[in-house]
């Protein structure tokens, strides 16, 4: 398999691992305290929600950048 490419996908998925842990950071604190940690908890479940959203954006990248990789390289799921 291309290294560069495994490095792409790596950092793709290291990126959607630091939104997701962030996005379920806000969610947990917006469940457990009772100020909000942004000013209103509206403000805190919509950047909890982007967070949520980015990190899947970036997952579903990094998946269809691993499979083309996989593919090209004939070790992939189409690899007969």
């Amino acid at each position: 398999m291309d290294m560069s490419a495994m490095r792409s996908v790596a950092l793709f998925f290291l990126v959607t691992f630091v939104f997701f842990f962030l996005g379920q950071a806000l969610w947990t604190y917006g469940i457990y305290c009772d100020t909000p940690l942004l000013g209103s908890r509206e403000l805190d479940e919509t950047w909890s929600s982007h967070a949520f959203t980015a990190s899947s954006i970036f997952g579903l990248l990094a998946s269809v950048k691993l499979y083309k990789a996989c593919a090209r390289s004939g070790s992939g799921p189409t690899a007969r």
